[in-house]
């Protein structure tokens, strides 16, 4: 899935504070199975690059080339 599944995770992330509240406390992995997107091997090592005990705003500064490529 790759750039698409990311683009469409990062809206849904954007969009859903439940997602966000999900993800953090769950797992990332977890969390987006959970509201229907399937991760490649990729997917799953970018979502893992990402510190998520950080401000929303943290996330976005600190990860922002890959937050830029996902759309």
């Amino acid at each position: 899935m790759g750039q698409e599944t990311m683009v469409n995770l990062a809206r849904h992330w954007r969009q859903n504070a439940a997602f966000r509240n999900e993800v953090r406390r769950t797992s990332p992995h977890a969390a987006a199975a959970a509201h229907g997107f399937q991760l490649d091997e990729e997917d799953r090592r970018t979502l893992s690059k990402v510190d998520w005990n950080l401000t929303d705003e943290q996330i976005f500064a600190k990860n922002h080339k890959e937050v830029s490529d996902w759309g």
